[in-house]
């Protein structure tokens, strides 16, 4: 009849409002497990970044360190270069120096051998009442 009608509408409703509720519950705890693994992923993802990171500047502080390593043994090797040649030029200006000295020295004794045969060869003559 009309009571039993209202009684069992009134049966579902509270029916239905428990099964909302329930389900409003499974919801907000479905929501709040995707919320915590998100947040565990995330924290995840900043751990790796933060990682990644640290030898991203290990690796440039490693690299800034060969290259002025390189740079200083470069300019340790230009310096060596410059002495070394530095050295050669001034032996082979030595050289020239000696070898000019002794071809100067081979020509003084060539003019001293020329004169000493002009002068013996002068005084002969005078010897012999040639001019």
């Amino acid at each position: 009849t009309r009571r039993d009608k209202e009684f069992l509408r009134s049966q579902a409703n509270q029916a239905k409002e428990v099964a909302l509720g329930r389900w409003d519950q499974h919801l907000r705890t479905q929501e709040l497990a995707a919320e915590s693994e998100y947040q565990k992923q995330l924290a995840q993802v900043h751990e790796s970044a933060r990682q990644m990171r640290l030898k991203l500047e290990e690796q440039a502080t490693h690299l800034c360190l060969e290259f002025q390593t390189r740079q200083t043994q470069e300019e340790i090797n230009r310096q060596k270069h410059e002495v070394e040649l530095h050295h050669w030029e001034s032996q082979q200006r030595t050289g020239l120096r000696l070898q000019t000295l002794e071809e100067q020295m081979q020509h003084q004794q060539t003019l001293q051998r020329q004169l000493t045969l002009r002068h013996h060869q002068s005084a002969k003559r005078g010897v012999d009442g040639l001019p």
